[in-house]
């Protein structure tokens, strides 16, 4: 229940945050996101995993391939996303290191605190990075209750 309070308030923030943007591309894909979150809030587990994966990947490909992002805005959408993406398919597939990875989940959540103070300028996708950084606190909270 924790893990669909936490999605749910936090894909509401991204979705204001990016319609306050002219950003279009980072806008879909957090619309992606958040329908993927509200799909798992309504319990069809297997459409959720590879809805969010699926827009969680393509917020990865977006943060290294398209241009007019600033570098350090690249890296810090592509860790985010690496990491959440990895936790989510061990979850998924019921992996041995499933618990490791649950803690590694820290480091998206640092970046994204980083983001939000200014030490690392996140000008596009801040949005998707909100979503996605909602997951992995999930997930980390998930581990430790």
């Amino acid at each position: 229940m924790t893990k669909e309070i936490i999605l749910g308030i936090m894909a509401l923030v991204g979705i204001g945050m990016a319609l306050s943007k002219r950003d279009i591309v980072f806008t879909i894909t957090t619309f992606g996101l958040a329908a993927g979150a509200y799909i798992f809030i309504l319990g069809i587990q297997t459409i959720n995993i590879s809805f969010f994966v699926a827009f969680t990947l393509l917020t990865f490909l977006l943060a290294i391939g398209q241009k007019g992002v600033p570098a350090p805005n690249r890296l810090a959408l592509a860790l985010i996303s690496f990491f959440v993406i990895l936790a989510e398919m061990a979850i998924y597939q019921e992996w041995n290191s499933v618990d490791t990875l649950r803690y590694a989940m820290l480091i998206p959540l640092l970046i994204y605190f980083m983001a939000l103070i200014g030490s690392i300028p996140i000008k596009r996708g801040l949005s998707c990075a909100t979503i996605i950084a909602a997951d992995a606190l999930a997930i980390l909270v998930k581990g430790i209750v």
